[in-house]
């Protein structure tokens, strides 16, 4: 993928390189505390981990996008959002996600790499709807769903799910 740049972030595909930043990233309990299952508990779960999302991105046809976030000044990783395609009905699904290591959270990093992610989705990879949901106790990626356009489309218990139909993107983008 060409990577996808904003004012401050790099978004684009991992390397090996990354290692060290995956690792602080996804070994991190604070960090994964809402998607416990992906948290990595040793530098050899994050290498296979990061070594996955590099394998996903050489897969055709690829379904599984994601990403490393590095702040463009430093070419530090801060964090990874990513999204997986699902063919439901008539809609390409784009399951999206995203971490940002604790230090970098609050600074609107997230907000700003999903939103530059959002056109590429709908233009690039043929997702006709962005679906992204987290838990109620989980303001802070409400709010990044919020702020990229995405509305509330379930609450079930604790489960918040928000989404955005290229459709509805398309007539934002031309107001």
């Amino acid at each position: 993928m060409t990577a996808t740049l904003t004012a401050r972030l790099c978004v684009r595909d991992p390397k090996p390189a990354d290692l060290e930043g995956w690792h602080r990233l996804f070994s991190d309990t604070r960090n994964m505390r809402f998607l416990e299952h992906l948290q990595t508990h040793s530098p050899e779960e994050s290498r296979a981990s990061l070594q996955s999302a590099i394998d996903a991105a050489h897969t055709t046809p690829r379904v599984k996008y994601f990403f490393a976030v590095e702040l463009r000044r430093t070419g530090e990783l801060i964090g990874s959002i990513g999204f997986m395609t699902e063919q439901v009905g008539n809609d390409m699904l784009g399951g999206v996600g995203w971490f940002l290591l604790p230090e970098y959270q609050g600074r609107g990093y997230a907000t700003e790499a999903f939103r530059a992610l959002i056109p590429r989705m709908f233009d690039d990879w043929g997702v006709t709807l962005v679906d992204a949901g987290c838990d109620a106790a989980n303001p802070a990626s409400e709010r990044v769903m919020r702020k990229g356009g995405l509305a509330l489309t379930k609450r079930d218990g604790n489960r918040l799910q928000y989404q955005l139909s290229k459709k509805d993107w398309e007539m934002h983008r031309q107001t």
